[in-house]
């Protein structure tokens, strides 16, 4: 298993909305640090967008109900999302 940095700048996948998103990623950057998430998925279905899939909304829910390990602390009040544009 490649170390988590190799895994981060030389991922192999191709990403795909339905299949590996920006939650799965996530996913198997956290698994590679031992950092079990569950893999939830959520569907959307209208007559523009078809989707089924992990996202962020289900994995930040799953992290939300996640038990934290001994000394670690979890914030779960909530905040405001970042601008949609902006600099990273």
């Amino acid at each position: 298993m490649p170390d988590n940095w190799d895994y981060i700048n030389d991922y192999s996948k191709t990403y795909d909305l339905n299949n590996y998103n920006c939650s799965d990623f996530g996913i198997m950057v956290a698994q590679r640090a031992s950092l079990y998430l569950p893999k939830t998925s959520g569907s959307y279905d209208n007559f523009i967008v078809k989707f089924k899939g992990r996202n962020p909304s289900d994995l930040g829910q799953d992290i939300r109900n996640m038990s934290t390990p001994n000394g670690a602390t979890k914030i779960t009040t909530k905040g405001n999302a970042p601008k949609k544009k902006g600099n990273c």
